[in-house]
């Protein structure tokens, strides 16, 4: 704590105040704070002290460098109050000086360490940018030649009607399609996580989704209304897959169900068909990049789509009643919002 008068010459000065300088007492006794302060602050030092001493401002509170005796710069918050008599005229000033030189080197490392992160982010997006571009030209150039390709075996097809050449002409549209389908994979893979989660009414992202699929002779179920989880925007795909795979793999499904409980402190989303269901040695195959009856991308990416905002996905239903699906939410991704 130190005293300065309307010079702003040093009154008083407290032990620790000499020790943050390096000055004796006797010495500071002898100078004005100017003589101490970086010539950075101390324009608006003076400035803002006029303005205190005339009663302008209730207090000045600052941080600025001080200059030690042997040419050393630390960093102090200051605040300072103007002390006045019983009449209100002034006396002389009364500061509170902190040494936070620590703190604004944390905080200027932190400062060049969130520059240069930002830096390296933008080279990661105009690198990722150039990437999607090629991989989309790239892609479709190999679709256009896919085209063709199935157009000349459509051709062969019609041409050699010999059924042993249309056996391994058959072979070849099948492998031909197959290749289609791992094309597209790589754009919905490559769209993943580009775009920031965002929350989902999970009922509305159910019934858009079961509109574009032939469901008319499949009950569909969904017991929430409310419930919204945070996500991916690519999670419409993970919904339209589950009740796409029912169609297509269930072969008796007439009925489909949404609901969800808690489990601990998070929150599980179950769909439950009355298909097939999936045979034990597939349960685990099924969500990785595997094939199974398709070409088993569908439930991969779902998973990976989930992933982004940690929920996970497991099969457990029981083979020959049905495929039961669970994704987990964990606390702090999911909420309940009043009704519109």
């Amino acid at each position: 704590m130190v005293i300065v008068d309307e010079k702003f010459r040093f009154l008083k000065i407290n032990p620790r105040f000499c020790t943050m300088l390096g000055y004796s007492k006797e010495e500071l006794l002898t100078m004005s704070f100017t003589g101490i302060t970086h010539p950075d602050h101390v324009s608006s030092d003076i400035l803002h002290l006029h303005q205190l001493s005339a009663g302008e401002i209730p207090e000045y509170t600052t941080e600025k460098r001080y200059i030690k005796k042997n040419g050393d710069e630390f960093w102090a918050s200051v605040v300072a109050s103007a002390v006045r008599d019983r009449e209100g005229r002034f006396l002389y000033f009364i500061a509170l000086i902190t040494d936070i030189t620590e703190q604004k080197v944390v905080e200027m490392i932190q400062e060049q360490y969130n520059t240069a992160a930002t830096r390296h982010a933008e080279e990661i997006v105009r690198v990722n940018d150039k990437l999607n571009l090629l991989n989309s030209i790239t892609r479709h150039d190999i679709l256009n030649q896919l085209t063709a390709i199935l157009g000349y075996l459509e051709m062969m097809q019609m041409k050699f009607p010999d059924p042993s050449l249309q056996e391994y002409i058959d072979k070849e549209i099948h492998a031909a399609h197959n290749i289609q389908t791992q094309i597209m994979f790589t754009k919905d893979y490559q769209d993943i996580g580009v775009q920031s989660p965002v929350w989902f009414n999970i009922r509305k992202i159910i019934v858009s989704n079961a509109a574009n699929l032939p469901l008319s002779t499949v009950t569909l179920v969904v017991h929430f209304d409310n419930l919204e989880i945070f996500a991916d925007p690519l999670l419409g795909k993970v919904f339209y897959t589950l009740l796409e795979n029912a169609l297509r793999h269930g072969k008796t499904v007439t009925g489909i169900d949404f609901s969800y409980r808690m489990q601990d402190e998070d929150l599980v989303v179950v769909y439950q068909d009355n298909g097939e269901g999936v045979p034990v040695e597939h349960k685990k195959a099924i969500l990785e990049r595997k094939f199974f009856k398709h070409t088993g991308f569908g439930l991969y990416l779902s998973r990976t789509i989930l992933g982004i905002t940690g929920m996970s996905i497991q099969e457990n239903g029981e083979p020959g009643k049905g495929a039961r699906f669970e994704i987990r939410v964990p606390q702090g991704k999911f909420r309940f919002v009043m009704p519109e």
